[in-house]
């Protein structure tokens, strides 16, 4: 993954509409993954 470069140095290519697109996409990954997590749980319970 290109994760690995500093962002400055990702911001100053020009990537920061793909950063801000990442961050969109972060809290509804999460929620899916709570979700999954919650539904595994009551399933080992």
């Amino acid at each position: 993954m290109a994760v690995v470069q500093p962002l400055k140095e990702v911001k100053g290519k020009g990537l920061v509409k793909q950063e801000k697109g990442l961050k969109e996409l972060q809290p509804l990954v999460k929620k899916l993954r709570d979700g999954a997590r919650v539904e595994l749980r009551l399933v080992g319970e």
